[in-house]
């Protein structure tokens, strides 16, 4: 199918989508369904059940098929999966056949793309290890994300809200040269195993290891017990808002 050239015609700037607040909730209405019939197409041209699409776009069932059933719009984080995993014109998938056509090839490159394991975070009975077990799930990632400095990790702990939810899939690079104050480490402790924080420096001969979750402490490590206890450097993450 050839593309409609013309300039598309953009819903109404009153609806909002996160939120769902708007001043126009017919249009609300009748944008959700509309986007849930095209994500309904995508599901059927790929011939997967609603279980194993919310998989591959790391959702829960329910919340996928609220987006289906036209209850609930996405953000635009998960839109943008949905464009990555399945080679979807976003223009089509926002605003439908008033735009543009779907683009015939509906799955990505398959060279574009790999499957990496994702393993669980080493716990306290584990002594200074990044990650423990064998995996625990996979996942499909653009393969220029990945190299051999890579550990794929499910970050299942709430001190790194609202940054990073607890769920999210995080890429680690475990290649440390350097560690510039501000970034996210995995840094291991005796107490609780190894867990992401941010770091700032305290003093001359500390650093604070930081939440961002407001609620939670500060901890406080030498600068040469920091060095033995990073174990990698987030480079990336994939979660739902």
């Amino acid at each position: 199918m050839s593309a409609n050239t013309s300039k598309p015609k953009v819903p109404s700037s009153d609806i909002s989508v996160r939120g769902f607040a708007s001043r126009d909730k017919e249009s609300l209405k009748k944008v959700t369904i509309q986007f849930g019939q095209r994500l309904h197409q995508i599901r059927i041209d790929n011939k997967l059940t609603q279980k194993e699409i919310a998989k591959s776009l790391h959702l829960n069932a329910m919340t996928y098929s609220r987006y289906e059933n036209g209850t609930r719009i996405p953000d635009a984080d998960i839109c943008a999966q949905i464009v990555l995993t399945y080679g979807i014109d976003p223009a089509w998938l926002l605003f439908g056949d008033q735009c543009v056509k779907k683009n015939t090839a509906t799955k990505p490159v398959s060279s574009n793309y790999t499957t990496a394991p994702v393993y669980e975070l080493a716990d306290a009975g584990h002594a200074n290890y990044l990650t423990q077990g064998s995996p625990v799930d996979e996942i499909s990632v653009p393969i220029n994300l990945l190299h051999e400095h890579i550990a794929v990790i499910v970050y299942r702990d709430s001190n790194m809200t609202p940054y990073i939810s607890p769920g999210a899939i995080v890429g680690l690079n475990t290649d440390i040269k350097d560690t510039p104050m501000g970034h996210v480490y995995a840094i291991w402790a005796p107490h609780t195993g190894t867990m992401l924080y941010r770091t700032y420096p305290k003093n001359l001969t500390e650093i604070a290891l930081r939440s961002d979750n407001p609620t939670m402490p500060d901890l406080t490590v030498t600068h040469s017990d920091f060095k033995q206890a990073v174990l990698g450097k987030v480079e990336w993450l994939f979660q739902t808002a």
